[in-house]
């Protein structure tokens, strides 16, 4: 997939206009191959998402968050002034 359409369904999905939500899912699966049934990833995501919040409130999954964060925040500095440099 191109970064062109990435950006597009980027923007659309972080628009905010929750009444075509389903079908920006259905075209961000779509465009990606994704033939996982949508029942089954859901109940994944009930499944997984009790541990995963519980990671991230305890001390080291804050920890590791901050650490990433920190991580990520560098790598978005050095990015930008890659970009404004050329």
């Amino acid at each position: 997939m191109s970064d062109n359409t990435n950006e597009k369904l980027n923007t659309k999905l972080n628009s905010g206009n929750q009444t075509d939500f389903g079908k920006l899912k259905t075209e961000y699966r779509e465009q990606r191959g994704v033939t996982i049934p949508q029942y089954e990833i859901d109940a994944l995501a009930r499944a997984f998402l009790p541990a995963i919040l519980n990671f991230y409130r305890s001390e080291e999954g804050q920890r590791e968050f901050s650490e990433w964060k920190a991580n990520r925040n560098k790598k978005l500095n050095k990015q930008l002034n890659n970009n404004v440099l050329n």
